[in-house]
């Protein structure tokens, strides 16, 4: 079992979060579970520079509307075509499709695609 794989099951986060809490600890796993059980708005905020209340507040809001307000990258007004990440960030889907794309055809050094709204250091999916 690869070590990803043993803090998604144990932890029920995703592999993104996985991935970026081993990095952050110098995959050391078994800090990560300690850290996670103890306190994990701290991991977070450690982590990522995340605020997990405020991410579980930005998450709920767009639920609720089922629509970004505005894009925070080209500033599109009333968004209904939207990703939402795990931070509570979201983008227009042409903007975060940009984004990944950008990210990752800078080549072979470039591993892991970040949250492109500052100061969140979120690993976002592909």
């Amino acid at each position: 079992m690869t070590l990803i794989k043993l803090l998604c099951d144990t932890l029920s986060i995703s592999p993104e979060i996985a991935k970026g809490f081993l990095l952050k600890n110098h995959w050391n796993s078994d800090k990560v579970i300690s850290a996670f059980l103890e306190e994990p708005e701290r991991l977070y905020k450690k982590s990522f520079n995340i605020d997990l209340s405020e991410a579980s507040k930005l998450l709920k809001v767009l639920k609720e509307k089922g629509k970004l307000e505005y894009c925070p990258a080209c500033y599109e007004e009333e968004v209904s075509d939207y990703v939402s990440m795990e931070c509570g960030h979201a983008l227009c889907r042409l903007c975060y499709t940009f984004h990944v794309k950008t990210s990752f055809s800078e080549g072979p050094g470039v591993v892991l695609c970040i949250c492109p709204v500052a100061p969140c250091e979120l690993i976002v999916s592909n």
